[in-house]
């Protein structure tokens, strides 16, 4: 079963946690714009409301942030800290790692819990997020890595069955759960469920 992984920012997480908590796999906050107080108090409380449920928190970017909240876990990108610094400050605590190829998966699950890679199909959400990869794009990273598979990128209840059925173990979304989180949190966990 595909699992679901939510990204919020600091200015409408409320909703959407209160709407995922329990209910989807990974809570991450992402936003690149925020001052360092607005990420520490967003994921002060975001940990908070997580603490003790099957959510795990991952801060994006950001190992100090994630030390400082408690989170779970933090994802990092190629221009953040790297997977082996950050391996020997975050301890047995959750890395995950945005890649763009099946040798950069490679490379990466040697020491993250878990690669990403997308988008999967045309976003918004970021800025010069690179051509799509395609459900084919998951496949490959899929059955290249042992570790596990998150799909970004333009997912939403639409073809997040699509998404899944290519071999991803969960499937990321951002602007898919703003609307009306509770809806379509579980929208799309019918969908891939």
């Amino acid at each position: 079963m595909t699992g679901l992984y939510v990204l919020v920012d600091t200015e409408t997480w409320f909703d959407v946690v209160e709407a995922s908590v329990g209910e989807v796999d990974f809570v991450q906050l992402r936003d690149k714009d925020a001052s360092d107080r607005e990420l520490f108090e967003a994921g002060a409380a975001i940990g908070e409301a997580t603490e003790g449920t099957s959510t795990q928190f991952i801060v994006n970017d950001r190992v100090d942030v994630a030390l400082a909240t408690g989170a779970d876990g933090v994802h990092l990108g190629e221009d953040d800290l790297p997977l082996d610094a950050a391996r020997e400050l975050m301890g047995d605590l959750s890395i995950g790692a945005s890649v763009d190829s099946v040798e950069e998966a490679e490379a990466a699950a040697e020491v993250a819990d878990y690669v990403s890679i997308g988008p999967v199909f045309r976003t918004e959400s970021k800025a010069g997020p690179g051509k799509p990869v395609g459900p084919g794009g998951v496949r490959e990273v899929a059955e290249t890595v042992d570790s596990p598979v998150v799909a970004i990128g333009g997912i939403e209840a639409s073809n997040a069955a699509e998404v899944a059925g290519a071999g991803a173990d969960y499937v990321a979304v951002l602007s898919a759960v703003r609307d009306e989180p509770d809806r379509e949190v579980e929208e799309l966990l019918d969908s891939i469920g």
